[in-house]
């Protein structure tokens, strides 16, 4: 009989984890308190990014943060309340915004990235067109200071083995001729690569499907049991579910999980917003990033996506009209044609994405149980990491040897590293 795994969380790293366990063998049943048709997973801005290898926690980060608690319409936003895993996270980010983390995650987070890029372009053989480009990612600065800073990005990124160019104003508009652009420079980052996320889920949920998986939505998950060092069962809406293994990939909502079963991950939710234009008014080809403002921009088939914000404010379903105005305000800054555009006529999705407090994922087996893995913690890069993910827990479930040093990644990490207790 097959081993069998339940998989608890139905997004982009639930679903690959799914593929490369169904690929080795496994019965797979995966679990979603949706319905398989929003999240994250779906809004995100579908950019697969080698040149993101600063994690979050960095120098900054923290200086840029400090100066954005005090503009509404900021990019970044923290809201400062009593709670206590909210303290945690704040103290292991602040211990991890330095030079030194950077410096220890800057490798792995580009192997990590780089990784996941090769195999989405070895997923697209196996599932279909789901958009793929591998056309790179723009930089689009409007100062001085935020092209120098960077060119200097670029140049950590050279070295990482990453082709990089500086681009002038020709060779700006070659590259894209049918925009226009109000910036100071810009940085291509040829190594990255976009897809459609919604055509990416789409086309796996169908291959799960054709290959036995078994996907259910609208499902609560009451409790993990354990007997022992094992996890024995999932209870899901009432009813014991029995498995081998068990994966944790549930985005934002995994901490919660984890914390009933006596395991730290240090994780807040970060809101950001999304919204589609129709490409006819903005015929762009390859992806950016606004530096500024920290708005991606992404060709989906005919659409166009704009994205942003990075807001810790806790759970809930509230729009912030200051942090969408400062989305909608910088676009036209960058790309004069798109000013008077109508941007709050379209339909504006919000989600979580699910971020650590030192910019890294938690990827692997847990030391207290010995059949229970995790998978989360991607922060704004889940899509980008999706596919290395996948791979990573399931050669971890079958004890295989990865090529990658993953104990910057272990999901154990934080559970030894106590913290001062103010509450």
């Amino acid at each position: 009989m097959k081993n069998s795994v339940c998989i608890v969380g139905g997004g982009v790293v639930g679903l690959l984890c799914a593929y490369y366990l169904n690929k080795k063998g496994f019965e797979v049943t995966v679990f979603d308190k949706g319905k398989f048709e929003n999240g994250a997973s779906y809004g995100n801005a579908g950019m697969i990014v080698p040149s993101h290898f600063i994690p979050l926690a960095n120098p900054g980060a923290l200086a840029k943060g400090l100066q954005w608690m005090f503009n509404p319409s900021s990019p970044f936003y923290i809201k400062l309340r009593m709670d206590k895993s909210l303290y945690a996270w704040l103290y292991h980010f602040l211990k991890n915004a330095n030079n030194k983390h950077v410096n220890q995650s800057a490798e792995l987070l580009y192997k990590l990235n780089l990784e996941s890029k090769i195999l989405y372009d070895q997923l697209k053989d196996q599932l279909g067109d789901f958009g793929l480009q591998q056309s790179g990612l723009i930089m689009y600065c409007k100062t001085q200071q935020a092209l120098d800073d960077e060119v200097q990005i670029a140049e950590k990124a050279k070295q990482l083995g990453q082709d990089v160019k500086v681009l002038d104003q020709y060779e700006l508009q070659t590259l894209e001729p049918n925009i226009s652009t109000n910036v100071t420079g810009a940085v291509h980052f040829k190594d990255d690569a976009f897809l459609n996320p919604n055509e990416l889920m789409k086309a796996l949920k169908t291959h799960l499907r054709n290959n036995g998986v078994k996907l259910f939505g609208g499902s609560t998950i009451d409790e993990l049991r354990s007997n022992g060092r094992s996890i024995n069962g999932l209870v899901v809406n009432s009813e014991m579910i029995s498995a081998d293994h068990f994966v944790i990939a549930a985005g934002t909502w995994s901490g919660e999980l984890a914390k009933s079963m006596g395991i730290k991950l240090h994780m807040q939710g970060a809101k950001g917003y999304s919204f589609d234009l129709e490409r006819k008014h903005f015929p762009a080809s390859v992806c950016s990033i606004l530096t500024e403002s920290k708005v991606a921009c992404t060709p989906m088939g005919d659409k166009i996506r704009f994205a942003g914000t990075l807001a810790i404010d806790g759970i809930n379903d509230l729009i912030d009209q200051k942090k969408l105005n400062g989305i909608y305000n910088s676009i036209p800054q960058y790309f004069p044609q798109l000013e008077g555009h109508p941007f709050q006529n379209y339909q504006v999705w919000h989600g979580y994405r699910p971020c650590s407090a030192d910019g890294l994922p938690y990827i692997g087996r847990t030391a207290k149980f010995n059949n229970l893995l995790i998978a989360t913690g991607h922060g704004m890069m889940g899509l980008s990491l999706g596919a290395i993910t996948g791979k990573l827990i399931s050669q971890a479930i079958c004890n295989e040897q990865s090529d990658l040093d993953d104990s910057q990644i272990s999901a154990e990490r934080h559970n030894t590293r106590p913290i001062p207790h103010i509450f």
